[in-house]
């Protein structure tokens, strides 16, 4: 029977099946079959959700990254200010909106296939770490998670993350077996990519260089033997240098863009204060004395920073203000420090998905094909830990793997955790899992009945510690309510009263309900919208009951009195919205528009302002401030409001027309021209199309401009005729039979 010793070999055996570098066909079927495998779970995934509300209409981070991309693929390509977030998934999802025409559908789909990747990468390097059968284990177990399923097809980084992830690993094994400059090469054009995606990667990335000394250390028992340090040095320079260079690109785009010092990116600050501050739970994202709302978090994060400092501030110092609010943290409730990160770091080796954008759990009973999938972390995470301890003795020919697992899940824990977080160490977690599955599966009929007592008692208090929750992480009603109310708020978007309805009372059901005030809110929006304002009216007030200091309510009560003709009472209202919440851009939004009824332009000014100081996206107040500038007369102003107005909606019609209105008004022709073309994609509306053609017919190109007032007169006949025939910014036309003939029917 085989003793200790046997079981080392064996260890041995499979980790040294991975040196053999020839591919059987048993290898190549293995690899595509992972791989089709986990595009065809993709795909039927897509297939079942494409057509529920959630994958139509993109949410906090989905939508960021939507607009950005959309932007992208319209032109914007190098944007305006330092990147918030790292930024080569946002380019990416707009090089697919771009090839396929700006489908959401066919972003999804190739994102899919990008999945397969994944795992045919899984399948490479466990393989390459271990044998096949490990490789098989693993990529089919990735394939087959439930998460790695959504999130491969979601509008979240997680699609490049994984694969550059596991580039990164494999290219640094083969570096460090050969000393090949050219896998260095590879590895640093992972790492670069990498870094750029999500910059939690660096951490792995600066210390991997361990993995290479110790593989070429002499060994205790080998004769003496010369340590390559020049191949090391020059491939690991290699490394380094390639990945430095997509970093320092990133750099100078910054710099160039925006004079701003940023490397990447300068979100890492407010994160880092997120999951780090005196009200941190580890899990939720949202930084303490900010609103909840995604971008009005994120606006506020910056007005707090500035209204500290007591100055406008750089991005980059916006980000240094927040890194240091954390050591300050650190320093001054050092024992509350402690006690959050070893929360964070139970949350992440638990195998609860913690939700960050949207209830996972919500997603996994809403669709077969996530409810009943047999592989998830509760049987992978104890496995991991498993084949982490089992194969400890051979860590140095393992230390990428190893490297990697640590230094990134240090990097998330130091944060805040949450499932998407975690993602890009699951495919890990799956090579450990299968590792330690066939270790079990060939040793234990060559352990004693002692040895193997003590490890079945050790994985089962791995699966006690992973799959248990003694801390209340899965607590689910907060998570179960805004499921909930985000689906209502979805529904309502896309103008399906009912459906958001029965959301927002299921929300209301839960208890207790995290979203009850916003819930109660819109459900008097719905009630108005179907001509019930006295019950509208009910449901504001109820939502002022359960939220008093709940600026909403207040904000749509006063709507229901100018509605009703009531100025003075939805004055008061409005005061009151702001007595609670000073920054509440809809309040000063709302008061704007009842001092522009009442003809006090500058006080409505005054009130929009405000308005886009504490929320800059707000699109509606620009386009106002816009149209108080070209009435005054400003035409700069009105052009710089309107361009804001279609930077953060740039599929306003309204705002469009407005501002080629006010080029057309400066004499910039050729952009006014460009500008009613674009807004001619929005809608067929005859005054763009009159418009431009008087801008054409300024621009010298006659023809053109016939057939944009052609198109105008047959839209609207009783309006365009009679003004073109004395209309100025059409002289070149007048003489023309075509013209002519025109105009006089």
């Amino acid at each position: 029977m085989l003793r200790d010793g046997g079981e080392r070999c064996y260890i041995r055996a499979m980790i040294a099946a991975g040196d053999n570098r020839s591919w059987s066909r048993s290898d190549w079927v293995l690899l595509a079959a992972v791989a089709a495998w986990a595009v065809a779970l993709r795909l039927a995934f897509l297939a079942l959700a494409h057509g529920h509300p959630l994958f139509h209409t993109p949410i906090m981070d989905m939508s960021y990254h939507d607009a950005w991309a959309r932007r992208i693929a319209g032109g914007d390509f190098w944007g305006s200010e330092a990147f918030f977030r790292a930024p080569l998934y946002p380019y990416f999802l707009g090089l697919l909106y771009w090839l396929g025409h700006g489908s959401t559908l066919f972003a999804r789909v190739v994102q899919g296939c990008v999945g397969g990747v994944s795992a045919a990468l899984c399948f490479i390097l466990a393989r390459e770490l271990f044998d096949r059968r490990v490789g098989a284990l693993a990529a089919f177990a990735l394939g087959t998670i439930w998460t790695a399923i959504y999130f491969d097809v979601e509008l979240l980084l997680v699609v490049l993350e994984v694969p550059l992830g596991l580039a990164f690993v494999y290219f640094t094994v083969r570096g460090v077996k050969s000393l090949n400059p050219a896998w260095g090469a590879a590895a640093g054009l992972a790492l670069g990519l990498g870094a750029i995606t999500r910059p939690n990667v660096l951490a792995a990335g600066v210390v991997i260089w361990v993995a290479f000394v110790v593989w070429h250390r002499r060994r205790p028992g080998e004769g003496p033997r010369k340590t390559p340090w020049r191949k090391i040095i020059v491939t690991l320079a290699v490394l380094y240098g390639v990945a430095a260079a997509f970093v320092g690109a990133t750099a100078v785009r910054n710099y160039v863009v925006a004079r701003e010092a940023v490397a990447v990116s300068w979100q890492g600050g407010v994160n880092l204060w997120i999951g780090n501050n005196p009200d941190a739970d580890g899990m939720t994202a949202i930084a303490p004395g900010t609103y909840g709302d995604w971008w009005r978090g994120h606006y506020e994060t910056i007005r707090m920073a500035e209204e500290d400092a007591g100055r406008p501030l750089s991005r980059a110092e916006i980000d240094h203000y927040y890194f240091g609010r954390t050591l300050a943290f650190a320093r001054e409730e050092p024992g509350a420090a402690l006690k959050l990160l070893a929360r964070k770091a139970y949350v992440y080796t638990n195998a609860y998905e913690v939700a960050n954008n949207f209830d996972l759990y919500y997603l996994k009973n809403k669709f077969w094909l996530l409810k009943y999938d047999p592989v998830s972390l509760y049987v992978v995470l104890p496995l991991a830990f498993f084949g982490i301890v089992a194969y400890a003795r051979r860590w140095r020919r393992l230390a990428p793997l190893y490297l990697f697992v640590i230094f990134y899940s240090a990097s998330v824990v130091l944060f805040f955790v949450n499932a998407r977080f975690r993602m890009p160490v699951v495919p890990y977690f799956c090579i450990f899992a299968a590792a330690a599955f066939y270790y079990l599966w060939d040793n234990v009929r060559s352990w004693r009945r002692r040895e193997l007592v003590w490890r079945l008692v050790g994985l089962a208090v791995l699966f006690a510690y992973c799959d248990a929750d003694p801390f209340g992480v899965a607590d689910r009603s907060s998570y179960e309510s805004q499921a909930h109310y985000t689906m209502g708020s979805i529904y309502l978007a896309q103008g399906d009263l009912d459906a958001a309805e029965e959301e927002y009372l299921a929300a209301l059901e839960v208890f207790p309900s995290t979203s009850g005030a916003d819930a109660l809110n819109d459900l008097g929006i719905i009630a108005a919208r179907r001509g019930d304002y006295a019950l509208a009216a009910d449901y504001f007030r109820r939502s002022i009951a359960y939220k008093p200091d709940y600026s909403k309510g207040y904000n749509n009560l006063g709507n229901l009195a100018m509605e009703a003709g009531d100025a003075a009472g939805a004055r008061r209202y409005y005061e009151r919205a702001l007595a609670v919440d000073e920054a509440d851009a809809r309040a000063y939004y709302f008061y704007g528009k009842l001092l522009l009824a009442e003809g006090d332009a500058e006080g409505a000014g005054a009130k929009f302002e405000r308005a886009v100081y504490y929320q800059p996206n707000f699109t509606a107040a620009w386009y106002e401030l816009g149209k108080l500038a070209r009435e005054a007369g400003d035409l700069a102003r009105a052009q710089e409001c309107f361009e804001e107005a279609l930077y953060y909606l740039p599929g306003s019609w309204e705002a469009r027309v407005a501002l080629a209105d006010v080029l057309h008004a400066r004499g910039d022709y050729a952009t006014a021209a460009r500008e009613y073309r674009a807004s001619l994609e929005i809608a067929d509306d005859p005054r763009s199309h009159y418009n431009l053609a008087c801008a054409l017919a300024r621009l010298g190109r006659g023809d053109e401009a016939m057939e944009e007032l052609a198109r105008a007169v047959e839209l609207a006949p009783g309006r365009y005729r009679p003004m073109a025939a004395g209309d100025p910014d059409l002289a070149l036309l007048r003489g023309r039979p075509d013209f002519e003939r025109l105009i006089s029917r």
